[in-house]
């Protein structure tokens, strides 16, 4: 039995793809909505409460009187006024006290930030699913272009005692403890711990766009874990000695192993702690080819709670939370079907019967779901008139997320796949790509691509339920704020709110319940170029993954 953070705890290196960078760039931190500066004229913008009360106050009166007379030039004017001014609050609310990060989309599959390692400039992903702060270095001559991390030009990097070696389905990663001065968005670098990748047989890495992953996830998962599995070494110790039986010496040498690792684990920062993040927010844009975000120190859902939703953390040591009742839903502005004219899959229930769960993981590429529901999905694109040349016609999934609903728009499982290009040997076994018959393609298409089915299937069970991992698309479609308390999971919560096309929190008076169909979009997929870090590879390829 494979288990995600019995990988984790064993302090693996997690395979990285790298990006080409100057090495003498500066670290890219946004600001404004588009990823640039905010100019100075916005940033001293201040719209009295006063002017806003009463262009709001004129906005419903104007609002009355459309309802049984056409509205004059000057009416529709300030209404365009009221609203001009709200949202110009809204941005200058949202970027007080924050700062933006830009997330550069790489073929809408991995989304690239950059930190700086010993005064080098490493690109990276965020990725709330793991742990570590992981970069690969140029000492490993089997890492491809993932090598570009030079602790030698480092004055402040000192190598610790620990190293590791992580197994996974898709290859091997060696590592050895090192510390060296880290600083990202608006942070100021400090000493922090990493995992320096010396070695590597991941075939994957040749061809790779960037060369840190930073883990996001829970701090104190590292040192559970290893405690965990110390008092498994100590119970089997055990039974060697109730039987009058000598020590193996490799379980002795285990043991003093795990031991000093669990007390690295105790005193090492993971990167949360360090910076001190007591609230961080992700956003990616939905719009093709368009950045993400993370947003360091963010309080949006304490400014404006009525934009948010809370999920209770469910799982002790992830950011994973509860996922009930999925099922097919049609927006019922799309009336018009050629496809499922008689309903039959509306409210189709699609498992998940006694509870599933689900990982918030902001590093993998698309959504990973149980089999069960991808065969669903997969008799969906069997039936007569099926095609993506409308996907407001096809159903949208929703779920209980936390106890909350949430909608996951056709886009977040149906994408155009360039057909030119194979999938990675070491995914096949994990994806779902259905291919639909040339006569069901729509002439809109681009040449090469195809219209298919495009998620992973989740083998996976938990103490929830089935495994689901709520990856890129579903960071599209919400802005999604993690609260950190610590080492300790008591108060640890995320907020959701819808996104807005500029990847800010979009009001619950903005935010219909089915995206329209000017927000859905067909993404041209190269499945080559699909990442998912190879902690959620141990995930989907395991029987069990603790939360």
């Amino acid at each position: 039995m494979l288990a995600l953070r019995a990988a984790l705890a064993a302090a693996t290196s997690r395979a990285a793809l790298s990006m080409h960078t100057n090495p003498h760039s500066q670290l890219t931190v946004a600001f404004g909505p588009s990823g640039g500066s905010v100019d100075a004229a916005e940033k001293d913008m201040h719209v009295p409460d006063a002017i806003i009360d009463e262009l709001e106050n004129r906005r419903k009166e104007l609002e009355r009187i459309e309802a049984d007379t056409e509205p004059s030039k000057a009416a529709v004017g300030a209404v365009a006024l009221v609203k001009q001014h709200r949202l110009q609050k809204q941005k200058s609310l949202w970027l007080s006290g924050k700062s933006r990060q830009a997330l550069t989309s790489y073929y809408d599959v991995q989304y690239i930030g950059f930190i700086q390692v010993g005064g080098q400039t490493i690109s990276g992903i965020f990725d709330t699913g793991s742990f570590d702060l992981v970069v690969f270095s140029d000492v490993c001559k089997t890492c491809g272009q993932a090598a570009k991390y030079n602790p030698a030009l480092s004055a402040s990097h000192t190598q610790g005692m620990l190293s590791s070696r992580g197994e996974y389905g898709s290859g091997s990663v060696v590592s050895q403890e090192a510390f060296d001065m880290v600083s990202f968005g608006p942070y100021a670098p400090r000493n922090q711990s990493l995992w320096e990748a010396t070695s590597a047989d991941m075939p994957v890495l040749a061809s790779s766009s960037f060369q840190a992953i930073i883990g996001l996830g829970p701090p104190e998962t590292p040192f559970v874990d290893a405690e965990s599995t110390l008092a498994k070494i100590h119970e089997n110790m055990s039974s060697y000695t109730a039987a009058g039986l000598s020590l193996p010496p490799d379980l002795v040498e285990s043991e003093a192993n795990m031991r000093g690792f669990a007390g690295a684990m105790q005193t090492n920062n993971m990167v949360l702690e360090t910076f001190e993040s007591r609230m961080f927010s992700i956003c990616l844009g939905r719009q093709p080819n368009s950045n993400g975000y993370v947003i360091w120190s963010d309080n949006a859902p304490l400014v404006k709670p009525e934009y948010f939703r809370r999920l209770r953390v469910s799982g002790n040591h992830t950011w994973s939370v509860t996922l009930d009742e999925p099922k097919f839903m049609y927006d019922p502005a799309a009336k018009d079907r050629g496809f499922d004219r008689d309903n039959k899959f509306e409210g189709q229930t699609l498992g998940c019967e006694n509870g599933c769960g689900a990982l918030l993981d902001s590093g993998t590429s698309i959504l990973a779901m149980p089999g069960t529901v991808i065969n669903y999905l997969v008799s969906l694109t069997l039936e007569p008139g099926y095609n993506c040349s409308n996907m407001r016609e096809l159903p949208s999934i929703t779920i209980k997320l936390g106890g909350q609903e949430v909608v996951l728009p056709p886009d977040t499982y149906i994408s155009e796949v360039d057909g030119s290009s194979s999938m990675r040997a070491d995914l096949q076994s994990l994806m779902r790509l259905r291919r639909l018959a040339p006569a069901r393609v729509s002439g809109s298409q681009r040449p090469g691509a195809q219209c298919e089915l495009a998620v992973m299937e989740s083998k996976a069970s938990t103490v929830l339920g089935p495994l689901w991992i709520m990856g890129a698309p579903f960071f599209r479609q919400f802005y999604t704020t993690f609260e950190v308390s610590g080492r300790s999971n008591e108060n640890r919560t995320v907020h959701i709110a819808k996104a807005s096309d500029t990847c800010h929190p979009a009001s619950p008076d903005e935010s219909p319940r089915f995206p329209p169909r000017t927000q859905l979009y067909k993404r041209l997929v190269d499945p080559a170029k699909l990442w998912v870090t190879p902690s959620t590879y141990s995930a989907l390829s395991s029987d069990h993954v603790l939360l």
